[in-house]
């Protein structure tokens, strides 16, 4: 392996961009003398200086303009010189499908427009798309993905649960697939007894947006500090200031913003969700759950919807019963009042959580980036 493209759709500091780190890592770890490139669909986020150490060279797409350049002087020289006038956009698509890479590995179902861009471009390149979203968000962000995802080499399918769901709403035969758990990991090794004993804390993490269910969130908090008003409630991840407001808002009308803290984006949010008690998956669609899973890593119990995650559904295999029913936020209340009350089922719930993720953290993402290696190479 001597040069691979990395396409990731943004660099916030989120679980898919993340993503793209841990695959370069891998890559550079097992291809010491590896070149490896990173496209940025968008840029100028969080994890910008984190992509830029990791890249041999990091593409900013919105730098190039898709506006070709028909000034007088271009036009003269393009007559003299018989070339035919494009943009700095399509001039750096061009270059980039020339480079002949061994593969390119499309993050999210957002780089696959692209990465077939350039395959188009040059036959000859091979594509590894990683899909990292269920159907709703599919449909949404790449709307003819049924017909697109025919035409990817190998596709990498971030648990056996998305497998599934989507063999069952695309029909799709899966054959040339590969599952790529995401590494499990901390940023650090918090430490637990800085914890409150004195308190109840609650977390969920992700940026705010109507998959991460922020709304469910509110009406969870709300329903459980009715009859136990000793409890807090944190959501970590990024929001902005128009759905702040919102939020604020319905927090103070419903008296418990003294509870309930949206916290915003943290540089290493493991600091403060070691000091949490349970961590509640509020997701309409979480095709694995990364922060859930490292949230269990730490020993919280997870609780989560049916259906929704594909964390959860390995902890329902494992025997750990923590579901609700979809979107059913007085269940999900209710359970978090009986871990409120029983400190004692909570912890071993917890322990036992962290011990399922543990022994899934061990081995599966370098199984599975082996797996990939081995079958693009042929």
């Amino acid at each position: 392996m001597r040069r691979v493209l990395i396409i990731t759709h943004h660099t916030s500091n989120t679980g898919a961009p993340n993503i793209c780190l841990f695959v370069a890592k891998d890559l550079r770890d097992t291809f010491p003398n590896i070149e490896i490139d990173i496209l940025a669909l968008e840029s100028n986020n969080s994890l910008d200086s984190e992509f830029k150490k990791m890249a041999d060279n990091f593409i900013e797409l919105s730098n190039f303009s898709k506006q070709p350049d028909y000034s007088i002087l271009n036009r003269i020289k393009a007559k003299l010189y018989n070339y035919s006038i494009v943009s700095e956009y399509s001039k750096e698509v061009t270059r980039l499908a020339n480079q002949n890479y061994d593969f390119i590995f499309a993050n999210t179902v957002v780089s696959i427009p692209f990465s077939l861009k350039l395959k188009e471009i040059n036959p000859r390149l091979k594509v590894v798309c990683y899909v990292l979203e269920m159907c709703t968000v599919i449909d949404q962000l790449c709307k003819n993905f049924k017909e697109l995802i025919c035409d990817i080499d190998l596709i990498a399918i971030i648990s056996e649960f998305n497998k599934q769901h989507l063999i069952s709403n695309y029909h799709l035969n899966l054959e040339n697939s590969v599952n790529l758990i995401p590494p499990i990991v901390l940023k650090t090794s918090p430490n637990k007894n800085l914890k409150n004993l004195e308190e109840f804390n609650v977390v969920m993490i992700g940026s705010v947006h109507w998959r991460k269910g922020e709304d469910v969130f509110i009406q969870v908090a709300n329903h459980v500090l009715k009859s136990e008003g000793n409890i807090h409630f944190y959501w970590i991840g990024y929001i902005d200031d128009y759905q702040k407001k919102i939020i604020n808002s319905d927090l103070i009308r419903l008296g418990i913003d003294k509870n309930v803290h949206f916290v915003g984006e943290l540089e290493n949010p493991h600091e403060l969700t070691s000091k949490m008690d349970v961590f509640i998956l509020t997701s309409r669609e979480e095709p694995f759950g990364m922060a859930a899973a490292e949230a269990g890593l730490l020993g919280l119990p997870i609780l989560f919807f049916d259906n929704v995650t594909g964390v959860g559904e390995i902890l329902k295999e494992n025997g750990i019963q923590s579901s609700s029913p979809y979107l059913d936020y007085i269940h999900m209340s209710d359970r978090i009042i009986e871990l409120y009350k029983d400190k004692d089922l909570c912890y071993n719930i917890g322990q036992k959580t962290k011990k399922i993720i543990q022994e899934l953290a061990e081995t599966s993402f370098n199984d599975g980036m082996k797996e990939i290696y081995k079958r693009i190479s042929k």
